[in-house]
């Protein structure tokens, strides 16, 4: 188990197995604080009554040792590790709440015969577990669990649809049957009672509005926990970079850095050979002039993409709609080359000050016809949707009345398929009856959202939740530690320290989209550090030339996916399948078959050759 992980820590490799034969703990080191023999894992506490192996960084870890030490504790190594093992003998479980910083650990507790496993807050670092033939195992990789033997790789059909509708599987679950993932925030203890999970933090559960400032005041407060965030991670004993795009997080991120560092900070950028018009280079090279840095760029196209997919679908481990999981993977692997071990990122900033274009669109929505629409007796809603339904042709149109009509939210955190698409795609046995919203999470989440939030009818508070659930972590961190560990490179995010994002979601939704203006505070943050032509040009987001890949490089792969999907499993409509199949052959395709692409590789490589 702990060898096919050996690109997550190439650095030292440990594993223990209790007396007893009972418990065994393994561990891959990637060294990042203090370098020695010392920070070797799994660590004990003096006794070896208490053991842990563990993945991230604490970012606290000095000012808890301080505390530490002054009860009485005495440390043998300058690690965050051997913080994590005393603050336990100190706190028990309670000792998460004390943490800041991305983490996943397992701790065994020897005296108590107990294992603790935990996830940060936000979830920047995975932990999968299945229970299978009375053994309970666990490891930051899936790959891991199927390398003990004691469960393989099968297709979970139900969480099929949830892809299929999403673009990801939201945790707990995955794509694989009997094979879950612990959810950000939640604590999970193996004992003679079995298996018992709780969460100890969730997004809005610390948040208190912030009313009665000014926006002055309110950029103050975020650009000083901001320039916190980044200054807490830079702390390292290996070199340090920046991923840089040329949009306004990245950016503020990289400006932070560089005002932190005595040297020129490292940058890393990606371009796409051939499509100028995907690519952010010219204003990333700006940011890196302003900034005196030192800039790396490398550009790829569909080559060295169908070069690395077989080992990609190794690393991903489960399908993903987005291609830009690519881009990260090679710029990670360019600022390794570079002698870069860490690296910072500038994910969460939309998420947290609505920086989406398309957030904009549905709060516009929201705030202009939507609420009169739920509010409708259901027959009118019915009826209004029917008559809808046939004058209205654009498919995007079609589902917002849908959903409005449904009683369900407007904002689903992004689609790879709709319903109506679904039912068309899918053989008949797993076409969704009923609501395809009451399969999803998003259900459960509105609920938490409604529990915890002091005002649920703020509209962009929602769209945060839902994404910081669902496409944020799923999405964009799962690729940043997957393609960056792939690369054996660590990804730290200022812009989620649950600090920030506690203080970001307290300020008041009208002070970051004024006039519908998306990512307002931020942007007046960034005038403070960065060019002009840098803060005010519109967002163009960090996309891939999909259609151009598939056309050129992907036709063939993707039928033989979908072929060898169909042989097996039969999930797809025939009808549908025939016409999928001529899209190929005329070269029509499109981003969403991407999605496609990656499902069927995705299968071929992980279920059909197993």
């Amino acid at each position: 188990m702990n060898g096919v992980m050996h690109h997550r820590g190439p650095d030292d490799a440990g594993i223990w197995v209790s007396p007893d034969a009972q418990v065994g703990l393994a561990n891959r080191r990637l060294a990042i604080i203090d370098l020695s023999a010392a920070g070797h894992q799994p660590m004990s506490n003096e006794d070896s009554t208490i053991w842990i192996a563990y993945n991230g960084e604490i970012y606290n870890f000095a000012a808890l040792r301080r505390e530490l030490e002054q009860v009485g504790h005495h440390f043998c190594s300058h690690t965050d590790t051997e913080t994590l093992i005393h603050l336990y003998e100190e706190m028990g479980d309670q000792m998460v709440e004390r943490l800041r910083g991305m983490f996943a650990f397992a701790l065994w507790d020897g005296r108590k015969q107990r294992l603790l496993l935990a996830r940060d807050r936000v979830g920047i670092k995975p932990l999968y577990y299945t229970l299978s033939e009375g053994k309970f195992l666990f490891a930051s990789e899936i790959k891991a669990l199927f390398a003990s033997g004691c469960v393989h790789p099968q297709l979970n059909r139900e969480n099929l649809r949830c892809y299929l509708a999403l673009g990801y599987v939201p945790p707990p679950h995955t794509l694989f049957t009997n094979v879950e993932k612990l959810e950000p925030g939640h604590l999970l203890v193996v004992n003679e009672n079995g298996v018992q999970k709780r969460p100890y933090w969730d997004i809005y559960q610390d948040v208190q509005p912030l009313t009665g400032y000014s926006e002055a005041q309110y950029l103050d407060m975020v650009a000083a926990k901001l320039e916190e965030s980044v200054k807490l991670r830079l702390v390292s004993d290996v070199p340090v970079g920046v991923f840089l795009s040329g949009g306004i997080d990245s950016s503020l991120v990289a400006a932070l850095a560089a005002r932190q560092i005595g040297q020129p900070v490292k940058t890393f950028t990606l371009g796409f050979r051939g499509h100028p018009e995907y690519n952010e280079l010219i204003y990333a090279r700006r940011v890196a002039e302003h900034l005196k840095a030192e800039a790396h760029e490398i550009l790829i196209g569909p080559e060295e993409v169908q070069a690395f997919f077989p080992r990609f679908l190794q690393y991903q481990e489960e399908p993903v709609a987005n291609p830009i999981w690519f881009a990260t993977y090679f710029v990670s692997q360019l600022a390794r080359d570079n002698g870069v071990i860490v690296v910072l990122s500038g994910d969460g900033g939309d998420e947290l000050y609505a920086g989406y274009n398309s957030w904009m669109t549905y709060l516009r929505l929201y705030h202009n016809g939507w609420q009169t629409l739920q509010a409708l007796p259901a027959p009118m809603r019915r009826a209004t949707s029917h008559m809808a339904q046939k004058l209205l042709r654009k498919e995007a149109q079609k589902e917002i009345i849908r959903r409005g009509m449904a009683g369900e939210q407007l904002f689903w955190g992004g689609t790879l398929f709709k319903p109506e698409q679904l039912a068309v795609l899918l053989s008949p046995d797993l076409v969704v009856n009923g609501h395809l919203w009451d399969i999803l999470p998003l259900a459960d989440w509105q609920k938490q959202f409604t529990a915890n939030h002091p005002h649920p009818d703020d509209y962009l508070a929602w769209m945060s939740y839902a994404a910081l659930k669902g496409s944020l972590l799923e999405d964009f961190l799962m690729r940043l530690d997957k393609m960056g560990m792939a690369a054996s490179i660590e990804g730290r995010v200022p812009l989620l320290d649950h600090e920030f994002v506690t203080l970001s979601l307290s300020i008041p939704s009208r002070f970051k989209y004024p006039n519908y203006q998306n990512k307002h505070l931020l942007r007046q943050i960034a005038r403070r550090f960065l060019p002009a032509e840098i803060v005010d040009r519109p967002k163009q987001g960090f996309c891939a030339p999909v259609e151009s890949w598939l056309t050129e490089a992907f036709g063939d792969s993707l039928l033989a996916g979908l072929e060898c999907l169909q042989q097996e499993e039969r999930i797809f409509n025939v009808n549908w399948l025939i016409q999928t199949r001529k899209q190929i052959a005329d070269g029509h395709l499109t981003s969403v078959h991407w999605g496609l692409l990656s499902l069927g590789q995705w299968y071929m490589q992980w279920i059909h050759s197993n």
